[in-house]
């Protein structure tokens, strides 16, 4: 059995609330144990597609006072990465967060299950990690990976079978009729395959599934790190709101918020219509500062050499630099309502969903002709968003199908009276089967691989 998870983003809690504890320990450990013994799984793959563990949501650099020219986007970058060359120096700031994210409730929870279910089933488990983009270091440093290794130490009996965690680029498991990847890759601000072709080694062209590319930082990494992250942390650090603990836990929740272009109609809802000019300025200076600090970083003027700078086509540094000048003098009202009019246009989690689909079918298009007889589900994460379709279906049953598993952490969202919000928690389970298990009740292709998907929201307040 093959079961797929993706986008849980654990962090160190600095600037995210993280996938409640819970999950792990009341749904998905009995869900994936009852569903191997029910289908008399001859074998137990669990399948981590990307961004498990988020090592750039988090204000550690402005907590711990790094300056910019420390920091992993900053200094003198190195032409193969992107990454400040002092790797010595990055690979301890990495170490230093992933011991804190690894040391959280909720993903000693997550390794706890991980551990338990190897250990209670009895069958053969092995934990695949697909590496995302907000857990791309991972490829940078083995040190990381041997990290989480060792928090897995049922998993690979006392690390006697290392190789049952495995790290990999991308999942392809003909037998089970999946080829999976973490999606990023069709994201152009989370990709590093036109940024390192077009400005790193313009002479050394690369292609875009190259070992090189996952070892590329990207702008999004640094979006994440200096303006989400960085607005959260001036926020809850500024004077007039540090005390207010409900509102700096609600405001941790902003990476949730879908659109993006809703986050001040949600603060403006959140605070009753009565947000305080005091925490209007709050709000408004911390996202100038982020902003600032953020286009200051190597890696953004780097970046910023790849496109025209025009607002149709230049990339999302030099919409960032628009953003930068209106904010100019403005107060926290006008930059309301300009933040509204440019976000549909800046918005640096926009993701077109047709872009991963059309990525998915792209990949068809390169299998060659085994892999076209075999492979009948693409899988992808990163958007955030649930998602199925059928490319193609033969009579015999067989499929070409792509599938989105989404995420576990809330989705925010204006409800239909435009006069509120509403979140849930999102969760997708993913199970694939060979052609040996789930016996049971098959019909005219019994010789297949089987799928089951879960998709579905959770309505609770978790404490």
């Amino acid at each position: 059995m093959l079961v797929i998870i993706s986008d849980l983003h654990l962090t160190d809690e600095s600037t995210a609330n993280n996938v409640k504890r819970e999950v792990f320990k009341e749904i998905l450990k009995s869900r994936i144990m009852n569903n191997a013994d029910d289908n008399k799984a001859k074998e137990l793959r669990i399948v981590l597609l990307g961004d498990i563990l988020d090592l750039v949501r988090t204000d550690y650099w402005l907590r711990k006072k790094i300056t910019m020219e420390n920091r992993p986007w900053g200094g003198k970058l190195d032409p193969e990465t992107a990454m400040n060359n002092d790797f010595n120096k990055i690979e301890t700031q990495f170490n230093e967060i992933l011991d804190d994210v690894l040391n959280t409730k909720s993903c000693r929870a997550l390794m706890k299950m991980l551990n338990d279910i190897a250990e209670d089933t009895g069958i053969y488990t092995k934990v695949s990690y697909v590496v995302g983009n907000h857990d791309r270091v991972l490829w940078n440093f083995n040190s990381l990976q041997d990290k989480i290794r060792m928090r897995l130490k049922k998993v690979t009996q006392n690390n006697a079978n290392p190789d049952r965690v495995e790290f990999l680029q991308g999942l392809y498991a003909p037998e089970y009729g999946v080829k999976a990847r973490h999606g990023h890759e069709w994201d152009e601000i989370c990709h590093g395959w036109e940024f390192y072709n077009e400005v790193l080694n313009e002479d050394n062209p690369i292609k875009r599934f190259d070992p090189k590319v996952y070892k590329v930082m990207a702008i999004g990494e640094v979006a994440t790190a200096e303006l989400m992250a960085g607005l959260i942390h001036r926020i809850k650090n500024n004077n007039v709101c540090k005390n207010d603990k409900e509102f700096i836990n609600r405001i941790k929740d902003l990476n949730n918020i879908r659109p993006m272009m809703d986050v001040f109609r949600w603060l403006d809802w959140y605070m009753k219509k009565n947000i305080s000019e005091k925490y209007k300025n709050a709000i408004y200076s911390a996202l100038k500062e982020s902003i600032k600090s953020l286009l200051s970083s190597s890696l953004a003027k780097k970046w910023d050499d790849m496109t025209i700078d025009t607002i149709i086509t230049g990339d999302l540094v030099d919409r960032l630099q628009l953003l930068d000048k209106v904010l100019a003098g403005s107060d926290y009202e006008s930059i309301k309502s300009a933040m509204l009019k440019l976000l549909p246009v800046i918005d640096i989690f926009k993701g077109s969903g047709d872009a991963f689909s059309e990525g998915a079918e792209k990949e068809w298009d390169w299998m060659n002709e085994n892999d076209l007889k075999d492979i009948q589900y693409i899988v992808n994460g990163h958007t955030h968003v649930p998602k199925h379709e059928y490319f193609t279906g033969n009579v015999n049953g067989k499929v070409r199908m792509y599938i989105n598993t989404g995420t576990y952490l809330p989705l925010i969202q204006r409800t239909k009276n435009r006069k509120g919000f509403a979140d849930a928690y999102q969760m997708t389970m993913a199970f694939f089967y060979r052609k040996d298990e789930d016996r049971s009740g098959r019909g005219r292709n019994p010789e297949e691989p089987t799928m089951d998907l879960w998709n579905g929201i959770k309505r609770k307040k978790y404490v």
